[in-house]
């Protein structure tokens, strides 16, 4: 079962950050990374190629795939660009939703 490992309130506003001890075992840990990332394997769906990992281990990459992910993301005014999951990416997981996101959700709710 998943248990607070942490809550934390940051900033002026207060926003709030909170982290689930447990809340995913390895291969749904895994499942999810392939997801986002790809196949970590380096295959065709835009993984790892040359920083490749084992499969329940998270690749070793310094930037996201860039067919998955976009510096376009602003989390407030003022601040810079960060990483994103491109929106066709996001609408794809919206109208099927995968196994393991389905199953996180389950767990969070």
């Amino acid at each position: 079962a998943a248990r607070p490992a942490l809550v934390a309130e940051l900033g002026a506003t207060r926003e709030g950050v909170v982290v689930l001890d447990g809340l995913v075992d390895d291969a749904l840990r895994a499942d999810l990374l392939r997801l986002l990332l790809g196949d970590a394997r380096g295959g065709a769906a835009g993984g790892g190629g040359a920083h490749a990992a084992a499969p329940n281990e998270a690749p070793s990459i310094h930037e996201p795939p860039a067919g998955r992910w976009e510096r376009t993301t602003v989390d407030s005014a003022g601040l810079p660009r960060t990483w994103g999951i491109r929106p066709r990416l996001l609408r794809a997981l919206e109208r099927r939703p995968p196994r393991s996101l389905v199953e996180v959700h389950t767990r969070l709710a």
